[in-house]
C-alpha cells in the first residue's frame, strides 16, 4: 500500500480475366442489351453497402428484452436499456450486413444507458457508427453510460468502440463507466474511434471498478466544458481510488487532456488506483496534458513504460505522487517532457527510472526530481552513443534531482549518457550540489542528490567504472 493518500484505451479491386466470357467481343444490336454479367454501378453500391443508409430512419430492435439491443441508422433519443441477463449491445452491425447507427440525443439523458445491474455483458460500437449529445438544461447528458451494481461474483464489461462519441454539453463525459468493487471493465478504442473533445467534459471517465484494461488505438480527448477543473482524456478514479485488481492502460493512439495551465485536473491520463497501475504508451502514442501528461496515485506499485511522447503542458510530463515500488522507463528519443519537471516521482516506496536511449526534458524545472522516498531510489541514463538525443536528462535547473531518500541513491549515466542543467547557477558553473549528512561532500554536475545520513557512505554515482564516487561523475 502507498504511503500517503493525497487526494482524498478493404479495398480490394477485382480484374476479370482475359478469358472471362464478360470480356468476350459481342456484336451489338441497334438496340444494345448487357452482357449478363453486368452489374450496374447503383446495383453494385447496393451489393456492397447493404444495409441502412447513414442518415436514414432506423431504429433499435431486441431479439429479448433485457438480453439483446441492435441499432441502426438514425434514432433519436433512444430509451435506456436494462438488461435482465448477460447482454449485448450493438450500435452499428457488420453481419450479416454492414448498417452503421447514429444517436442523437437532445433531452437530459445519455446519448446510450446501459442499466447493467448485477449482469455482465458486451457493447459494440461500430466504424461509422456515433453517438452524438446536445447541449442543453441538466446533468446527465453523457454520451455512452455502463452503470454496473455488480455484487457477489465478479461481472465482466467487453466494450469495443470503433466510431465516434462525443457530447456537446459542458459537464457532459463522452464515455462513462459506473461499477463497483466486482466490475470487470475490458475496453477496446479502435483505430477509427473518436471519443471526446468539442465543448464536453472527459473522454473517458471511470467511476469504480475491481479492475480495468484499456487499449486505445484512437482519439480520446477531453473536451472544453470545464477549463477550470480540466477535461481528461482518461480519468480513472475521479479522485477516489479505485480498482484493487489493478488498471492497465495501453496507447498506441492520442490522449489529450484540456483545461486552463496549472489546474488540478486537465491530465492526458490520471489514475487514482487502489492496487497496482500500468500505463504503456507505444511507439506512435501520444498523451499530451494541459498540467501533467500523466500523473498517478496509487496503494500499488506503478510501472509508466514509453517508447512515444508524453508532455506536459503546466506541469511535469509524468507524476507519481504515491506508489509503492515505481518504475518509469523510457526509451524514446521522441520525449517525456514537462513545462515544469519532465518526470517527478514523490511520497513513494521505491523508485527506478530508467532512461537508457531515452530523452527526458523539464523546461522550467528539473529533468528528474525524485524526492520523499522511504526505500531506493535508481536513476540509469546510458547508451547515448547510439545517436542524438537519446540518454539524455535535461532540466533548466538540475538534470537529475535526488532529495529526501531514507534508502540508497544511484545514479548511472555510462556509456554516453548526458545529464544536463541549461541554466548555470554561476558563470562557468553548470553544477549542482551533492548533499550528505547536511554538507556539502561534492561538487557533482547537472547532479543535486540529499542522501539520507545512514546510507551516505553506499550513495554511488556510476560513470565508466563501477562504484565510482559520487564526486567523480563525468555528466556531460
Amino acid at each position: 500500500m502507498g504511503r500517503r493518500h493525497l487526494s482524498t484505451h478493404h479495398h480490394v479491386a477485382f480484374k476479370p480475366n482475359s478469358a472471362d466470357q464478360c470480356a468476350a467481343s459481342q456484336t451489338r444490336s441497334s438496340s444494345f442489351a448487357p452482357p449478363a454479367c453486368f452489374i450496374s454501378a447503383l446495383a453494385l453500391g447496393l451489393v456492397i453497402g447493404g444495409g441502412a443508409t447513414a442518415g436514414a430512419p432506423g431504429s433499435c430492435a431486441s431479439s429479448v428484452a433485457g438480453v439483446d439491443l441492435t441499432c441502426t441508422g438514425a434514432v433519436n433519443n433512444q430509451a435506456a436499456f436494462t438488461a435482465t441477463s448477460a447482454f449485448a449491445v450493438h450500435i452499428g452491425t457488420t453481419t450479416p450486413t454492414v448498417s452503421t447507427a447514429e444517436i442523437t440525443r437532445s433531452t437530459d439523458a445519455p446519448g446510450i444507458k446501459i442499466n447493467a445491474g448485477n449482469n455482465g455483458g458486451s457493447f459494440t460500437l461500430t466504424n461509422g457508427s456515433s453517438i452524438q449529445v446536445q447541449s442543453g438544461s441538466g446533468s446527465n447528458r453523457h454520451g455512452l453510460v455502463i452503470s454496473s451494481t455488480a455484487s457477489g461474483s465478479n461481472k465482466t464489461y467487453t466494450v469495443n468502440i470503433d466510431g465516434t462519441i462525443k457530447s456537446a454539453d459542458s459537464s457532459g463525459d463522452a464515455v462513462r463507466l459506473e461499477g463497483t468493487n466486482r466490475s470487470i471493465f475490458d475496453v477496446n478504442f479502435g483505430r477509427n474511434a473518436n471519443i471526446g473533445g468539442g465543448t464536453g467534459d472527459d473522454a473517458v471517465i471511470v467511476t469504480g471498478a475491481r479492475s480495468l484494461l484499456l487499449k486505445n488505438y484512437g482519439i480520446l480527448a477531453g473536451g472544453s466544458g470545464q477549463p477550470t477543473s480540466g477535461g481528461e482524456g482518461i480519468n480513472v478514479g475521479n479522485g477516489t481510488r479505485i480498482a484493487s485488481q489493478g488498471v492497465t492502460i495501453e496507447n498506441h493512439g492520442t490522449i489529450t487532456g484540456t483545461g486552463n495551465s496549472g489546474i488540478a485536473g486537465g491530465q492526458g491520463i490520471t489514475v487514482f488506483g487502489d492496487g497496482d497501475v500500468s500505463i504503456e504508451n507505444g511507439r506512435r502514442g501520444e498523451i499530451t496534458g494541459a498540467t501533467q501528461g500523466i500523473r498517478v496515485e496509487a496503494d500499488g506499485d506503478v510501472t509508466i513504460t514509453n517508447r512515444g511522447h508524453i508532455e506536459g503542458k503546466s506541469k511535469s510530463g509524468v507524476e507519481v505522487a504515491d506508489g509503492d515500488t515505481v518504475k518509469i522507463k523510457n526509451s524514446s528519443s521522441h520525449t517525456i517532457e514537462g513545462a515544469t519537471n519532465g518526470v517527478y516521482v514523490h511520497d513513494v516506496e521505491d523508485v527506478n527510472i530508467d532512461n537508457d536511449h531515452g530523452h527526458i526534458v523539464g523546461h522550467n524545472g528539473d529533468g528528474v526530481r525524485i524526492e520523499d522516498i522511504d526505500g531506493d531510489v535508481s536513476v540509469q541514463n546510458r547508451f547515448g552513443f547510439s545517436g542524438w538525443g537519446v540518454a539524455r536528462i535535461t532540466g533548466s535547473d538540475d538534470g537529475v534531482s535526488i532529495t529526501d531518500v531514507e534508502g540508497r541513491a544511484s545514479v548511472d549515466n555510462r556509456f554516453g549518457g548526458k545529464i544536463i542543467d541549461t541554466v548555470a547557477s554561476a558563470p562557468g558553473d553548470r553544477a549542482a550540489k551533492a548533499v550528505a549528512n547536511n554538507d556539502v561532500v561534492a561538487s557533482v554536475p547537472n547532479v543535486y542528490a540529499v542522501l539520507s545520513p545512514a546510507n551516505a557512505a553506499e550513495d554511488r554515482v556510476i560513470d565508466r567504472d563501477p562504484l565510482v564516487d559520487i564526486a567523480n561523475m563525468d555528466a556531460v
